[in-house]
């Protein structure tokens, strides 16, 4: 289950695969970058296509974080989507919710990798809708979401 979502940014310097290192600018709301060269995200150079070391790409890596409370857990546990994953997530939540007037929260969700070889080999999040919550089912998620997101 999705409980909540939220766009996110990361500054890298160097290598693509150093996410294990911690950016050197980054957004947890994905409007206000906090670092080096920090600010408004919108009107940040590094966040437009052509800033990238490719020429083509954006220097700043755009990511959405998913809060997933998975099957007989109590706890959320957090998924970061890389940008290759962001259409197929956007894709899925307007026809799995936004058209359909749901919350995120309201259904079983399933996520799986499929894997890309161009440019270079990575893997794209496929999303699938399972089942849909209603009646109490529903009302405890949203008791959930609301205690979780508005602590």
């Amino acid at each position: 289950v999705i409980l909540y979502h939220h766009p996110a940014n990361g500054y890298w310097v160097g290598e693509v695969n150093n996410e294990d290192k911690a950016p050197i600018c980054a957004s947890v709301d994905g409007k206000t970058g906090v670092g080096d060269p920090g600010g408004a995200c919108q009107a940040c150079a590094l966040n437009r296509f052509g800033s990238g070391e490719d020429g083509k790409s954006k220097a700043c890596k755009n990511m959405r974080h998913l809060y997933l409370l998975r099957s007989d857990e109590f706890m959320p546990i957090m998924l970061y989507l890389p940008p290759t994953s962001l259409r197929p997530f956007n894709d899925f939540m307007n026809a799995a919710f936004l058209y359909r007037n749901r919350a995120s929260y309201g259904s079983v969700v399933e996520i799986t990798l499929r894997r890309e070889e161009k440019p270079t080999p990575h893997a794209v999040a496929n999303f699938r809708l399972l089942q849909d919550f209603t009646g109490s089912d529903l009302e405890k998620l949203k008791a959930m979401v609301v205690t979780f997101r508005d602590p």
